[in-house]
């Protein structure tokens, strides 16, 4: 009867296995099998131009599952050795069935986590100790943790030293410095059980789930016991990760060239940081980290991630699963437990009970209501100095100084729970010392910490940022910055300490104090920023008598607007633009139209002087316009105009100088978070804080927290036509900025999503976002479009139409994606380059014309300046495009000069015909070449770089280029306005 039972339940466990069995491989085999045959023949769309054929592919197929196999053996063992800590002796056949019983279970679900939850099921099942088999488990992820840290610490020093940009040298030194902390708070963690045993005992927690930590926690004393016992599970775990990271330079052999491999290892293991629980990324995360492009970017070839992932799960995931449904289906026939070795007793930890829980849970308390008033104050501290050093180099000319109430409030706020954090970091500390040092002592230290670390962080953002214009500190600069940091807080902890420590205030005259103190701050603040801010001298209106036939001058900008997505450039462009269409029917359309710079405000400094940027030097992100810089706006007020502005872009702010000659500036704010001004809104701390609302309110953006949009630029515009403070007959220039198409694209069909790489980060995977940016830019230009026409028509109703001046054109174009690249301000390609420039001149003349001449952005003030019967002014590079009877003067016009000095990035651009010469600093933070060569008539996408081909031009190009670029540098030097 016996046996027919046992027969019976054979037979069941035989049919539920093979029902479950054959629903993964029907669920998953579609799909799987045709990506698996597409790899294993490895054809062109993975292996173009690589070395790798043959029976080699699977060669290296074979190595990266054989690594990913002794991987799993080293793991094993780890996994023995640390339950053996425990008192749980286990086979090590038996657990290695485990592990990969577990690869069986976690095929369908996130893999690691299913793995690992089964092996703790499985040893607690057998063992019947819950608490220490979850224990163990933990300290196996935090001692794999490790293991990964102590590959890392060698790993880092060789990318700062092999690699050659900047910013991988800058990442591997934080990253270093970061995984040195964290190894030395994890073996804190590991072997000081007292630490644990005070804070469950201070934590106000139920009884019976203190209780239940208390013991869990005492597994931990086998590491308090025998310290040394931790090395051997992190030597194995090294082994494990090196052999992981071998199957993945495998894979990465299968799909890159071989000569990748010695680059590749140096950043392989480092890569592992960006998710320490998914290898599978190593390779991914290791480009996106340690270069300025993704894995697609640094390849000639196509390679996709999900490839990789797929062939990482063929050789490592796959074959385990097949392995692990054998041995858990032949369990399951067995039926039978492994024998175990008795687990020998741990005593628990024994919590604080009585008074002297509640005596330490008191100074507890205390500790940590001292470190937030120590972060309050160091916060106001900071706050007020960051004020002080914006103040001293750019915004001392602004009308408003809000900063200085607004930076010691919000950074005070902000910092106290930085200072709670630094408490409770001390408090563990305490713990683990068995010693409470009095609560004066967190103050002191929460208020050195606060200001020394900002000084750090915010001082190194703040320098690159004024004064090297977004370039990288040099290693010289960082050491420097690190010192000062670090003296900074010893000079600020002792001075505090010889005071505040050994007088050991109450903390209830310490808060007041320092409440009293941050108030202070505040007012003093409020009132020092409302006695110095600057009065803003307006430009002056004064009619004056002259011929009223003088046209009036309407300049339109659109923000970041490439010419090839609008259907006057391309014929098969997206965008549906029927206002523009129509206006290009009225308006001379110039072609081929370049700007001289591929971020906003060198753009519009261009346009504003008809200088190059390296002439006028508002080049950098905290640069200014200077005043000896003579403007459209300026010139045309001088000779009777009126002028009006309504810039909406930070960068166009009135601070910056590009409001000079401007009647009216109006500058169209945002909505700003926290209550910030403009002047507030240049903290780092409010970018950081902004970003963060950003983020939890994505997919949503509000892009009116970025700019305002379309329609409110078109109502003010139509507002101050019908209520212009001038006569109908006293002509005007109006300047209008709109920021459609600019980041963040808003998305037509779904209301509220917008894409912006302020939450997607600088390099979005292309695969993922590439079609809707795309789609969402085109939506912007559409939306961009509708709210141009009502303006047109208000022109019109007006009778301003016909005598007008109207020009539509962009500061810049845009990537997406067309170099390796989003954004702009890196580059100097055309698709940041080459912008729409449309001309309605008076009373139709030159409309239906499509000029195919060069024009510039240096050629619209000498443009405007002949329209309004106004001599171009001397040293201006520009000629008159068309002039009022219609007559083109650009044909002989055959050069185009461009730069940009933007994020670490310096390069200039040259055309000379069809010609292209661009060159970039060697060590940029885009990837640039440091020359490049194209022929855009041949090549408009300038996809082949031609650089020291012979037969090309480039050395005509290159003098051309030299002469130019030391003209520009001759003029500024002899300028004012060189700093």
């Amino acid at each position: 009867m016996g046996e027919k039972v046992a027969m019976r339940g054979i037979l069941v466990r035989l049919v539920v296995w093979g029902v479950l069995l054959g629903a993964a491989l029907a669920l998953l085999a579609p799909a799987v099998m045709s990506k698996a045959v597409k790899l294993l023949q490895l054809d062109e769309t993975v292996l173009v131009n690589n070395a790798v054929h043959g029976a080699n592919r699977y060669a290296f197929l074979f190595m990266a599952a054989s690594a990913l196999f002794l991987a799993s053996l080293f793991a094993v063992r780890r996994w023995q050795v640390i339950l053996r800590a425990h008192g749980l002796e286990l086979r090590y056949l038996y657990l290695l069935g485990s592990w990969y019983t577990g690869c069986f279970f976690a095929l369908l679900f996130p893999f690691r986590i299913v793995r690992d939850a089964y092996r703790y099921y499985d040893v607690a099942r057998i063992s019947g100790e819950n608490s220490r088999s979850l224990a163990a488990l933990l300290q196996e992820k935090m001692l794999a943790i490790v293991s990964f840290l102590v590959l890392l610490v060698p790993v880092l020093p060789a990318v700062y030293v092999y690699s050659e940009m900047p910013v991988a040298k800058a990442r591997a030194v934080m990253l270093l410095v970061t995984l040195a902390v964290l190894s030395v708070l994890f073996f804190i963690l590991l072997i000081r059980s007292n630490l644990l045993r005070r804070v469950f005992s201070v934590l106000p927690l139920p009884n019976g789930l203190r209780s239940f930590l208390l013991y869990f926690s005492g597994a931990l004393t086998v590491y308090a016991r025998a310290p040394f016992s931790v090395v051997m599970p992190v030597i194995l775990g090294c082994f494990a990760q090196l052999l992981t990271a071998a199957a993945f330079l495998s894979l990465l052999l299968l799909v890159r060239p071989p000569d990748a491999a010695t680059q590749s290892a140096i950043v392989a293991l480092a890569g592992w940081i960006d998710d320490p629980a998914a290898p599978v990324r190593m390779i991914s995360a290791a480009f996106s980290i340690f270069q300025p492009a993704p894995l697609q970017a640094a390849t000639p070839f196509p390679v996709h991630r999900d490839d990789l992932w797929l062939v990482y799960w063929i050789a490592g995931v796959a074959v385990p699963w097949l392995g692990g449904a054998l041995v858990y289906f032949v369990r399951t026939l067995r039926g039978r437990k492994p024998a175990i070795t008795p687990a020998s007793e741990l005593a628990g930890l024994i919590g604080i009970e009585g008074e002297e829980r509640a005596a330490l849970r008191r100074e507890s308390i205390a500790v940590i209501l001292a470190g937030a008033l120590g972060g309050l104050i160091g916060g106001a501290i900071t706050g007020l100095a960051e004020a002080g050093w914006m103040y001293h180099f750019w915004l001392h000319s602004s009308p408003e100084l809000h900063l200085f109430w607004w930076g010691p409030l919000v950074y005070g706020l902000c910092y106290s729970l930085f200072g709670v954090a630094i408490a409770k970091v001390l408090l563990c500390f305490y713990y683990s010392r068995n010693r409470l040092r009095p609560h004066a002592h967190a103050f002191t230290f929460a208020l050195a910490f606060t200001v020394a670390a900002n000084l750090l962080v915010i001082g190194r953002f703040r320098f690159a940022r004024d004064r090297l214009d977004d370039d990288l500190l040099s290693t010289q600069q960082i050491l420097v910055l690190v010192l000062i940091a670090i003296l900074g807080f010893i000079a600020i902890e002792r001075a505090l300490s010889l005071s505040l420590v050994r007088i050991r205030p109450r903390l209830a005259i310490l808060a007041a104090a320092s409440v009293a103190l941050y108030a202070l701050f505040i007012a003093g603040g409020a009132i020092w920023g409302t006695s110095q801010r600057a009065i803003v001298e307006q430009s002056v209106f004064a009619a004056k008598q002259f011929d009223h036939s003088r046209p009036n001058i309407i300049l339109i900008v659109a923000d970041t607007l490439r010419a090839d997505y609008l259907s006057a450039y391309n014929p098969g462009a997206v965008a549906k633009t029927p206002t523009l269409d129509a206006l290009v029917k009225e308006s001379a359309l110039f072609r081929n139209t370049h700007a001289q710079g591929s971020w906003t405000k060198p753009s519009f400094a261009t346009i504003f002087t008809g200088l190059f940027p390296g002439v006028h030097g508002a080049i950098g992100k905290a640069s200014v316009l200077p005043d000896e810089a003579h403007t459209l706006a300026e010139t045309l007020l001088e000779a009777g105009y009126y002028t009006q502005g309504f810039p909406n872009n930070r960068n166009l702010l009135p601070e910056f100088g590009l409001g000079q000659g401007f009647v009216g500036f109006d500058y169209l704010m945002p909505r700003l978070y926290f209550g910030a001004s403009l002047s507030g809104e240049h903290f780092a701390l409010y970018q950081v804080i902004r970003r963060i609302r950003s983020l939890l309110m994505a997919p949503q953006v509000d892009r009116e927290h970025f700019y305002q949009p379309a329609e409110v630029v078109t109502g003010r515009s139509i507002e101050w036509l019908e209520d212009r403070p001038v006569d109908a007959e006293t002509p005007f220039f109006l300047y209008l900025h709109y920021m459609d198409p600019h980041d963040p694209y808003m998305s037509a069909t779904e209301p509220g999503v917008g894409y912006t790489t302020m939450l997607l980060g600088p390099n979005p995977d292309p695969r993922k976002y590439l079609e809707p940016m795309t789609r969402a830019y085109n939506d912007e230009i559409e939306y961009l479009d509708r709210w141009l026409a009502p303006l047109f028509d208000a022109l019109k109703r007006q009778n301003l139409w016909e005598n007008s001046l109207i020009i539509f054109t962009s500061d810049h174009g845009e990537e997406l994606f067309d170099h390796r690249g989003w954004s702009h301000g890196t580059t100097l390609y055309e698709e940041v380059l080459h912008v729409p420039l449309i001309m309605k001149l008076p009373f139709g003349v030159g409309a239906g014309v499509a000029n195919e001449g060069m024009a510039r952005h240096i050629d619209i003030l000498p443009t405007v300046l002949s329209h309004a019967s106004l001599p171009k002014p001397e040293g201006i590079p520009g000629v008159v495009l068309m002039d009022d009877v219609g007559i083109s003067h650009n044909a002989g016009t055959k050069v185009s000069y461009a730069e940009t000095s933007f994020l670490d990035t310096d390069a200039a651009a040259l055309q000379y015909g069809s010609n292209k010469l661009i060159r970039a600093n060697p060590e940029n933070s885009r990837g640039l070449k440091p020359v490049e060569f194209y022929n855009l008539q041949i090549d408009p996408r300038e996809n082949f770089n031609m650089s020291g081909k012979e037969g090309t031009g480039e050395e005509v190009a290159a003098s051309l280029f030299d002469a130019l670029k030391q003209h520009n540098e001759e003029v500024r030097l002899l300028s004012p306005s060189s700093p």
